[in-house]
């Protein structure tokens, strides 16, 4: 993984997630424990890729990752859902 993803991995690790994004449909997930669980469920994912970016090149690898991810996800509305693939793109 080249120094730009890197970068870009940390900037999206340092944003708040899931919460009210005016001028979008999505309005954030609710409860706010729920929203901050899911928060700490990314930023872990973000750390793992970063951690070892070597392993972060392999496909299979990063797949397996955001599948762990998105199996352990505590949202159960679809835009939160979907919300959570966008981080993943």
């Amino acid at each position: 993984m080249d120094q730009d993803a890197i970068a870009k991995l940390k900037l999206l690790r340092s944003q708040p997630k899931f919460v009210d994004e005016p001028g979008t449909i999505y309005n954030g997930m609710r409860p706010e424990t729920v929203r901050e669980k899911a928060e700490r469920q990314l930023n872990k994912l973000i750390d793992r890729l970063i951690f070892d970016p070597e392993d972060a090149l392999k496909e299979k690898l990063v797949l397996r990752q955001f599948r762990l991810s998105l199996a352990h996800f505590p949202g159960y509305d679809t835009e939160d859902r979907e919300r959570m693939c966008r981080y993943l793109v």
